[in-house]
């Protein structure tokens, strides 16, 4: 047991200690109040944009191309930019090198900042002893995908707007308009037909257990991301559900084929 304000933290104070491979680090919570504050904590901290990083990653690999050190390269990087998170990221990524450890060592607590494939990449690479090409291949993917994602915002965007439409008018549909005619329908003796039967059952559900589904659903929406983030088992579970789901599995595999 560690005791420390972050993981990271954690990751330093035990890697200074000799014969200690860490495999994972995990928050010990005491209680339902602590873990509530410390993954919503982490949830709205301060994150990296993806054009700072691919930005900060070029010119660590012009830099290196003309003969200067990893450590020369950041710390040159740093005295000519301004003060931001990413910034702040590599200032504790240049005391660990300093320290002597690798540049993957060095970046590896900082996996959540700057993503999993930026320390896997630079992993390969200073394994492989040819950490230049490998930065050049990281920033040709991270541009990629950076690119893909504006198109796929933009080609999603009114669709998006369609049915957001879509649900206000249905939402107008069973609460004001339903209504209306349910007195009429319960003096007729003859069986509805079913999408009928349906509506009138989908606006009771609502207006019964409205505020409650709104709550489930805004509750979902905010812990969800996290604890993917947080517990491997979860994130395990809803990967292979997203994967076995009819055409967002082809499209997850087309895509992620596509960047390598």
């Amino acid at each position: 047991e560690v005791l420390a304000e972050s993981k990271n933290e954690a990751y330093e104070i035990v890697s200074e200690q000799k014969n200690i491979y860490i495999l994972n680090i995990r928050v010990k919570k005491d209680s339902w109040t602590q873990m509530f504050k410390y993954l919503i904590f982490n949830q709205y901290k301060e994150k990296i944009k993806k054009e700072e990083l691919i930005l900060f990653l070029q010119q660590i690999y012009v830099l290196l191309r003309s003969g200067i050190s990893i450590y020369d390269a950041i710390e040159e990087i740093l005295n000519s930019s301004v003060k931001s998170k990413l910034n702040s990221v590599f200032s504790n990524v240049l005391i660990h090198i300093h320290s002597g450890k690798t540049f993957f060592e060095s970046v590896k607590p900082y996996e959540y900042e700057l993503g999993i494939i930026t320390t896997s990449m630079i992993e390969i690479g200073e394994k492989s002893n040819n950490l230049k090409y490998t930065l050049s291949t990281l920033i040709t993917m991270l541009e990629t995908m950076q690119k893909e994602k504006t198109n796929f915002q933009k080609i999603t965007s009114y669709p998006k707007n369609v049915m957001f439409v879509m649900f206000i008018a249905f939402f107008i549909l069973i609460h004001y308009v339903l209504p209306k005619f349910k007195t009429l329908f319960s003096q007729l003796n003859n069986d509805l037909p079913l999408p009928t039967q349906i509506l009138l059952q989908i606006e009771h559900i609502t207006k019964e257990y409205g505020f409650l589904l709104v709550s489930i659903a805004l509750v979902l929406y905010i812990t969800l991301p996290i604890l993917l983030r947080e517990y491997k088992q979860i994130k395990y579970i809803y990967d292979t559900v997203i994967l076995k789901t009819y055409f967002i599995s082809s499209m997850t595999y087309n895509k992620n084929i596509y960047y390598f």
